[in-house]
C-alpha cells in the first residue's frame, strides 16, 4: 500500500527531548495529535549559538521562532489532517502543554501565532493549569438556529 504524498514543512529533521517522548503527557497523545506535535517541531526555527557550550563535542543550538509559529488549516490539509481532527488535536496539545496561543487570530489574513511551550512537564501534577482557546463571542460557530442571537 502506497501511502499518499503529504506536504511537510522542508527541513532536514527535528529534534526532540527524550524527556517529552517519556513523559505523561506525550503518552495520552493520538496517532495525529503526533503528527501535529511532530510538525510544530519542524516548523522551528534553530541556529547554533557561539559561545559556551555544556558539552565541548556538540554545539548548542537556539530556537528563533519559538513564539512566533504558523499552522494553518489549508497546511494541516496539505499533511491529510482533517479540519475537524486538526482543531482537536490543537485544543489537547494547548490542554496538555505542548503549544501556546501566543496570538490569537483577529479575522481576515492574520494567523493564529503559537508558541513551543514546556508547561507538559507539569502535566500530572497538582502544578498544572490547563489552557484552552477563547470561544468567539459573536456567536459564530454556535447552533443559533432555534435560539436567539447571543447579540439580541
Amino acid at each position: 500500500m502506497d501511502l499518499p504524498l503529504r506536504n511537510y514543512p522542508n527541513v532536514n529533521g527535528a529534534y526532540c527531548l527524550r524527556d517529552m517522548w517519556a513523559s505523561e503527557a506525550y503518552r495520552v497523545l493520538t496517532r495525529i495529535e503526533i503528527d501535529v506535535l511532530n510538525i510544530f517541531m519542524l516548523k522551528r526555527q534553530v541556529r547554533k549559538v557561539n559561545g559556551k557550550r555544556r558539552n565541548k563535542n556538540k554545539p548548542e543550538y537556539e530556537v528563533i521562532n519559538a513564539k512566533r509559529i504558523s499552522f494553518l488549516y489549508s497546511e494541516a490539509a496539505s499533511c491529510g489532517i482533517n479540519k475537524n481532527s486538526f482543531t482537536r488535536s490543537l485544543d489537547h496539545l494547548l490542554f496538555l502543554g505542548f503549544i501556546d496561543i501566543t496570538h490569537p487570530s483577529e479575522g481576515n489574513h492574520d494567523p493564529t501565532l503559537f508558541g513551543i511551550s514546556d508547561r507538559w512537564r507539569l502535566f500530572g501534577t497538582s502544578c498544572h493549569i490547563p489552557a484552552y482557546r477563547e470561544k468567539p463571542e459573536n456567536g459564530v460557530g454556535i447552533h443559533t438556529r432555534f435560539h436567539s442571537h447571543p447579540h439580541q
